[in-house]
């Protein structure tokens, strides 16, 4: 016998007094819209690898931080004003909760030649990435706002449609003013393509 179509979770199922063969169809109305649940955000529990592993994991967004008990940790989501959606822990016994995520892309007006924004990564780390329009120059600065304290980890550029790569840009550093980075500078051989950026370093 197979399961009815569309089945509904009956939570009466079985009822007193009442035998298993009676509730057939219902057990198994039963099962079939456990195992259809069960699905989203798990591997199969037919799965022949993994089954049952959790796949994703979806927080229902809360208003106040949840509190703990002995031997009990909350992972949760909660707003930041300013911000946007953002994951926070609380450690046993109502510790303080913290925030663990960092998202959010801020838009920072520069110039007309150029795009620029930023975001923040858990760790301390600021992330920087825009487009530049080199109107043909052969030296460009990136202007970095807000400034970073410590220092630049990393820098990836890539040109905006079908370039020779032999036009890449050399990228150095402005020299900080006392430990603050405002500039990188861009400079090529050729005219200067227009050109999409990502830098990152520490606050």
């Amino acid at each position: 016998m197979t399961a009815p179509n569309n089945p509904v979770y009956n939570p009466n199922v079985p009822e007193e007094n009442n035998y298993i063969g009676e509730n057939q169809e219902d057990f198994l109305g039963n099962f079939a819209t456990l195992f259809t649940a069960f699905n989203e955000n798990h591997v199969s529990l037919i799965d022949p690898t993994n089954p049952g592993n959790h796949s994703v994991i979806q927080l229902t967004e809360q208003t106040q931080g949840k509190t703990t008990q002995s031997q009990e940790i909350s992972i949760y989501s909660k707003d930041v004003p300013g911000q946007t959606t953002q994951l926070f822990m609380r450690y046993q016994n109502n510790g303080k909760e913290f925030q663990i995520s960092e998202y959010q892309i801020y838009s920072i007006p520069v110039t007309d030649l150029q795009e620029a924004y930023f975001s923040f990564l858990p760790g301390g780390v600021i992330v920087y990435f825009g487009r530049v329009f080199s109107a043909g120059k052969k030296t460009f600065n990136i202007g970095i706002s807000p400034t970073i304290k410590t220092n630049i980890s990393g820098i990836n550029l890539s040109n905006i449609g079908n370039i020779p790569a032999t036009s890449q840009s050399n990228v150095s550093l402005e020299a900080p003013i006392n430990g603050v980075y405002s500039n990188i500078i861009l400079n090529s051989i050729f005219v200067m393509p227009d050109q999409f950026y990502l830098f990152f370093g520490n606050l």
